[in-house]
């Protein structure tokens, strides 16, 4: 029987080889600059305790991180998927690395998305680069964008009898956590909204969980 994915929210994965680049150097600058504020530019004030940079990659206080070889291979990825894309025209487009955060076990950053619109650009995908991921780091759990709040007695019944730990299921599930692994980067569609919560311990003092974000701009001219 023909299966048809209908209003789908599809996500993109590769593994960026960690000798293409200078992982070790761009950890060690990251770790330095945890240990100069395990709370660099809070995001949210009330919610989230990353070490964030986001929006001061001047800052003095800390080291500027080195992304010129990471935005090769994220070029290069990102054309890739905009080649893939079923396109009645291509766009101009553009990429930029918005953030990079450092945390430990008890850090977490509250649930958001990355839509924005400034001018004539718009914010239609985002990336997530997983530089380091250990199996017993919290992953990204990503929110469901479907309202099931007129249906929620017939989900709860469908749901005692699917296998809801199969993604093809994850239609009816509220949150989604995709399987990743360390050097992993993903596209997803900008109005997923998603969290990092903070429950996992610490194996060593340099047990940090670091991801870079990129997202991804349309022109709408």
């Amino acid at each position: 029987m023909e299966k048809i994915d209908l209003f789908t929210s599809s996500m993109w994965k590769k593994r960026i080889d960690p000798l293409e680049w200078d992982k070790d150097s761009f950890i060690s600058d990251i770790a330095e600059n945890y240990r100069r504020d395990p709370f660099r530019n809070e995001w949210d004030k009330n919610a989230s305790t990353f070490h964030h940079c986001y929006g001061d990659w001047n800052n003095p206080k800390f080291i500027n991180y080195d992304t010129e070889k990471l935005m090769r291979i994220y070029g290069s990825l990102i054309n890739e998927f905009i080649s893939q894309l079923p396109l009645k025209q291509k766009p101009i487009y553009r990429y930029m690395v918005v953030n990079v955060t450092a945390n430990k076990g008890g850090q977490y950053m509250n649930a958001h998305d990355h839509i924005y619109k400034e001018k004539n650009w718009s914010c239609v995908y985002s990336c997530i680069h997983y530089v380091t991921f250990k199996e017993h780091q919290s992953n990204t759990i990503f929110y469901n964008p479907a309202s099931f709040n007129h249906c929620a007695n017939t989900i709860s019944c469908l749901t005692k009898f699917l296998d809801m730990n199969d993604i093809r299921n994850s239609e009816y599930a509220e949150t989604y956590t995709v399987p990743t692994k360390e050097d992993d980067f993903i596209i997803f569609p900008s109005y997923l909204r998603h969290k990092v919560e903070g429950n996992w311990k610490e194996k060593s003092p340099d047990d940090f969980r670091i991801t870079s974000v990129v997202n991804i701009d349309f022109c709408e001219d």
